[in-house]
């Protein structure tokens, strides 16, 4: 009996240590440390220590708790940045903000009436509210909102760091789009 307990014991541990480092590999994929374009030629281990070296953790290059741990928290779904072959943090995962109450504006597109895009942000918002613990209120002048979101034209906004530029029929993230929506 104790020799059957300590060969699950032994399956436990295996299965979990593998699922692990099955998510590690999906996550450095997904989040842009593995390219997809060297098909199968990865150092996983400088995917790693990139990783690490990103989040501020110690750079060992090896997959332990504080890495998973790291790796299986709720984030966007965006790649990290990378700016002349280095990696730019564009949010921070340390510390909490101290304001709970956030207000967004919204400069309205032409696509859709104004009181649908409301809602749309709305609804959107209260998605981020149930969440992240903050909550959010629109307001009717800019000048007093924490996040303004906003649509252009590249032509408008050719060079607009602050900006995360989503094209507005397939809400994804891109480099260049005729029409995006911009948020600060």
């Amino acid at each position: 009996m104790l020799v059957l307990a300590l060969l699950l014991s032994f399956l436990v541990y295996f299965v979990t240590c593998e699922d692990e480092q099955t998510i590690a590999l999906k996550f450095l994929g997904h989040y842009g440390y593995i390219s997809s374009a060297r098909s199968g030629n990865h150092d996983v281990a400088t995917a790693i220590r990139g990783f690490q070296k990103f989040y501020g953790l110690p750079a060992s290059g090896k997959l332990d708790e504080a890495t998973i741990s790291l790796m299986k928290k709720p984030r966007c779904g965006m790649a990290d940045p990378v700016e002349d072959g280095k990696r730019v943090r564009r949010y921070t995962i340390n510390g909490e903000w101290k304001k709970k109450h956030l207000t967004y504006f919204v400069q309205h597109g032409y696509d859709l009436p104004n009181d649908q895009q409301t809602v749309i942000f709305g609804r959107a918002f209260q998605f981020w509210a149930v969440v992240s613990g903050l909550s959010f209120s629109e307001v009717n002048d800019a000048r007093n909102a924490d996040i303004k979101i906003s649509r252009h034209t590249t032509s408008a906004h050719e060079k607009t760091d602050s900006r995360i530029k989503i094209n507005a029929k397939t809400s994804k993230k891109v480099k260049s789009s005729d029409t995006y929506i911009g948020i600060q």
